[in-house]
């Protein structure tokens, strides 16, 4: 997985490069890690909001999402959740989400205002309202209900939310340059700091730990989305709904079997 402080971090480093020295090939690496980083980023934003969905009908007072196209709820693992966002049309999903989490009354520890952010400005960039930079600075500062909300541990693992909250610091305060020497970069982005006379001896070298990959390091395949959608209705028609579809399944269970051509049979599960 990538580890989203390395990606921070080169992405502070290029941009101070960039900034500081009018450096074009830092311009260019630059361009490079937001064109790798950026889909990484909208697609675990999307596939966390999906997965945070899942709790409506047990913690949103008013909506939840169709189970006809939608059939996970809070006894469902967010990982079943994750590994199925890329069947769903990401630009039908992201204003119902948005609906749903901004507009419904959500208990404390779900949903709400702070889920309502990721899923804004994951829409801002797509609808071209954010440039891939000003979308990767708000991805940083993003917090949900619990904390830094990139925990989920699914395409990123888990940060150390200190060194995030430092390089925050670090970049507001316009210090980049004072702490090359204490960030963690990939590869790419260590060697060219170190093949620089002037950057070596003027700000240090970043450091490099193969444990921590960025998107320098072991890249990133996009998702590729499909076409199912979503839509959400009040919750007594979810809860009858809910039930429509339990009993299908139910009955199909009880069947035992489905006949394939060959005769051969086949058990069918609940979901």
């Amino acid at each position: 997985m990538l580890n989203p402080t390395t990606i921070f971090s080169d992405y502070y480093v290029l941009q101070f490069l960039k900034i500081k020295h009018n450096d074009p090939i830092a311009a260019n690496m630059l361009n490079d890690l937001l064109e790798k980083a950026v889909p990484a980023f909208v697609d675990y934003n999307f596939a966390v909001s999906l997965g945070e969905a899942r709790h409506a009908p047990h913690q949103c007072d008013d909506y939840a999402l169709d189970p006809t196209t939608f059939p996970y709820t809070s006894e469902t693992s967010r990982y079943t959740v994750y590994q199925n966002a890329h069947r769903y049309d990401i630009k039908q999903c992201l204003p119902v989400l948005y609906d749903l989490f901004y507009n419904c009354y959500w208990d404390d520890d779900y949903g709400g205002g702070n889920w309502a952010t990721i899923v804004k400005v994951t829409l801002d960039y797509l609808e071209g309202r954010d440039t891939p930079t000003m979308f990767l600075e708000r991805c940083i500062g993003i917090e949900h209900n619990n904390g830094c909300y990139l925990d989920k541990n699914y395409i990123f693992a888990l940060p150390d939310e200190e060194e995030l909250a430092w390089l925050m610091d670090n970049a507001r305060n316009d210090e980049i340059g004072d702490y090359f020497e204490y960030m963690y970069c990939s590869q790419m982005v260590v060697d060219y700091v170190k093949s620089v006379k002037e950057y070596r001896y003027k700000y240090g070298v970043p450091n490099h730990v193969g444990l921590r990959p960025g998107v320098f390091d072991i890249g990133y395949q996009p998702v590729q989305y499909g076409d199912l959608e979503i839509y959400l209705i009040d919750k007594d028609e979810w809860d009858r709904r809910y039930r429509e579809q339990i009993q299908k399944k139910l009955e199909s269970f009880k069947a035992g079997v489905n006949m394939d051509e060959e005769g051969s049979k086949e058990r069918v599960s609940l979901w």
